[in-house]
């Protein structure tokens, strides 16, 4: 199955090894935790890691979120910045299964959209609703992959407004009794 390669490159060892100095600031049991989820899927811990280093470098506060003494699901992060708290969820579309959706290569140059990952990233988002649902604050549910083509297609702002607005469609209607073509208009598909 394609996932990140191990041992990490560079980069990634550091901001691996930034996360665990971040967490042995707090309760042992969430480094813990974030070594058992590297062990069982690297690409969430890493997308986790990286999700908390951008919040910080936007200038928020976060803490880790997560329940350990329920096992209650709770989003992973608890932010402030500019006195306004909210609450950050991660999710990772693994490589493979970015591979699976797009049929695009993580490594080939392609030509074309990924426009159908705009479905698993709503998919993830409803998963998260029950981990979102019992918090005091807004809940950002970040959604990332580490698949090279998908990644740079969503750093495209139309793109990104896809997954707000649905695909937007140029569509054609007709009179089924006289086959007439009735003008053209745009129509959105939205998310199921």
């Amino acid at each position: 199955m394609k996932t990140l390669p191990v041992p990490l490159n560079v980069e990634m060892q550091a901001m691996a090894n930034e996360h665990q100095l971040w967490l042995e600031s707090y309760d042992v049991r969430y480094l813990k935790k974030w070594k058992d989820l590297f062990q069982a899927d690297i690409e969430a811990a890493m997308g986790e890691a990286e999700i908390r280093r951008r919040l910080q470098n936007l200038g928020s506060t976060v803490e880790p979120n997560e329940d350990l003494n329920t096992g209650k699901a709770a989003p992973d992060f608890r932010c402030s910045c500019s006195g306004y708290e909210f609450f950050v969820e991660v999710a990772c579309i693994t490589i493979a299964a970015a591979e699976d959706k797009t049929g695009i290569s993580d490594v080939t140059p392609h030509q074309g959209a990924v426009c159908m990952l705009n479905h698993a990233i709503f998919q993830k988002c409803v998963k998260k609703a029950r981990q979102a649902g019992f918090v005091n604050a807004p809940v950002l549910v970040a959604v990332g992959t580490w698949h090279n083509q998908a990644a740079m297609e969503f750093s495209d702002m139309a793109m990104l407004n896809t997954l707000l607005t649905g695909d937007q469609l140029h569509t054609w209607g007709f009179n089924a009794q006289t086959g007439e073509e009735i003008s053209p208009h745009q129509s959105t598909n939205l998310y199921p």
